[in-house]
């Protein structure tokens, strides 16, 4: 089990102001110098207030990227997948009753909490073991050396897609169920996870290539 473990994860990759302002009358009276020059006390105030609010909207830090990795409960089955893969509310992924991995974070930690996958803000995927480049697209695809793609469709269908352009023959065959678009990045992690395992007869496009 310890060497299913590891191998779990540690796979070979071939395997996103208005500034306001007032104006205040003096003496109604035409014939006094100071009716045209005159301004009401309370508009220099209002003006400066106005313009540190602006100054202040403008300095405003913009808000922090979503978190790379969301949990949901889900379990993955279908296609080539000996045994079912399921991934609880805690982050803990479970085979065949027994907990292999988990997610703390952005990370895809093994037993003894070592970090295996782990993914940055800047959408890139790094695995321990392999120099190999994966990054997440926009819309949550995972781009890997080679041209090679996984993604996972609107019903939680896994979409494996080589440098051909071709689907392999477990692409759209296996599935999470219960799936929300949230959980596409996390279910995509653990595809890449099962890939160099046992678990997977016949790994995805994605980890032909040699590390």
């Amino acid at each position: 089990m310890k060497n299913t473990t590891h191998w779990f994860i540690v796979a070979a990759l071939a395997t996103s102001g208005v500034v306001g302002f007032a104006c205040g009358g003096g003496n109604s009276d035409t014939n006094s110098p100071k009716s045209a020059t005159v301004t009401s006390p309370s508009s220099a105030p209002s003006l400066v207030s106005a313009s540190s609010s602006a100054v202040m909207s403008a300095s405003v830090a913009p808000p922090a990227p979503p978190p790379p990795i969301v949990i949901f409960a889900m379990k993955l089955t279908g296609g080539s997948l000996k045994k079912p893969v399921e991934l609880k509310d805690d982050g803990t992924v479970v085979v065949d009753g027994k907990p292999v991995a988990k997610f703390v974070g952005a990370e895809l930690q093994d037993t003894s909490g070592k970090t295996l996958i782990a993914v940055a803000e800047d959408n890139t995927v790094t695995m321990d073991g392999s120099t190999k480049t994966m990054k997440f697209t926009y819309s949550d695809e995972l781009l890997l050396d080679g041209g090679n793609r996984v993604s996972i469709a609107d019903d939680g269908s896994v979409m494996l897609i080589g440098a051909d352009h071709k689907p392999d023959k477990d692409s759209g065959k296996m599935k999470f169920n219960p799936f929300k678009s949230t959980a596409r990045r996390v279910g995509i992690v653990i595809v890449v996870a099962l890939a160099a395992s046992k678990l997977w007869t016949s790994p995805p496009p994605a980890t032909s290539a040699k590390k």
